[in-house]
């Protein structure tokens, strides 16, 4: 073995014998700790997590969305590093600093009561926002048209959004275009099977695309699902019928609905 300094080790091949050396690298490279160790079921990452979403059973686990995104929400709130670094991603995205604003007064003024409204709370909210979609990799929003013009923003659990749909994913898919969403099966109600058909921002975009969401009656499409997001007076008309829609960030790579970070 030659060291040409204190920070370079070299190996003389010709002075070590062969199962010497295969010994020597098996071994450096087995400790490795960012390695998954097949043999031990209970191998653990640096924040003390088991690789294996269940400890305790010898079959294959029932790896979800759904399950997927529970973990990743138990293991933000349950590791400090993970906790710290998201909260710091967030707070430097929409912390200090960060504001909407328009030069046309009267949008300028509609987005500031939108803001600071006690219903929405984008002032503090946006950040939290913002992390969500970095811990499950997406973000939805359900926005609610008041007939005063005045538009509540709520946050929707992404695992709420987990019905019938196109791959069983909840929401109906363009045909043509499977990134282009255009209903949501909602379920707030964890006790019960029952949901809500809510249209995406794109419906309210485009309203054409209503008829080519009849078409998706095998997928899902239910027009009694709908009468929660329906209004019929005349206003609303020109964005489709309806008064609630989902606004949604997918943070994934191309796919019809991003799967857990």
């Amino acid at each position: 073995m030659v060291a040409e300094n204190a920070n370079e080790i070299f190996l003389d091949e010709d002075k070590f014998p062969d199962e010497m050396l295969q010994a020597a690298f098996t071994t450096a490279f087995a400790s490795m700790p960012w390695q998954f160790d097949e043999v031990n079921q209970g191998h653990r990452d640096a924040d003390g997590f088991s690789f294996s979403l269940d400890d305790t059973s010898k079959q294959e686990p029932d790896i979800t969305r759904k399950r997927l995104q529970e973990e990743c929400w138990r293991k933000f709130n349950r590791s400090p590093q993970i906790n710290t670094a998201v909260r710091g991603l967030g707070g430097r995205v929409t912390g200090f600093g960060f504001e909407q604003s328009s030069e046309i007064i009267e949008i300028d003024d509609l987005m500031r009561e939108i803001i600071l409204d006690h219903r929405n709370r984008l002032f503090s909210n946006l950040s939290k926002y913002e992390i969500r979609a970095i811990i499950e990799g997406e973000l939805m929003l359900m926005f609610t048209l008041h007939d005063n013009g005045f538009i509540e923003i709520d946050f929707i659990d992404p695992v709420a959004v987990e019905q019938k749909g196109t791959d069983d994913t909840g929401i109906l898919f363009h045909p043509n275009k499977p990134n282009m969403p255009l209903f949501y099966n909602i379920n707030t109600d964890s006790m019960t099977s029952d949901y809500q058909q809510v249209p995406s921002i794109n419906i309210a975009r485009f309203p054409e695309l209503i008829q080519i969401a009849k078409t998706l009656k095998k997928e899902g499409y239910d027009t009694a699902k709908q009468k929660g997001s329906r209004n019929r007076k005349k206003r609303y008309q020109k964005i489709g019928g309806f008064n609630r829609f989902v606004v949604a960030w997918d943070r994934g790579y191309i796919t019809k609905r991003a799967v857990s970070y």
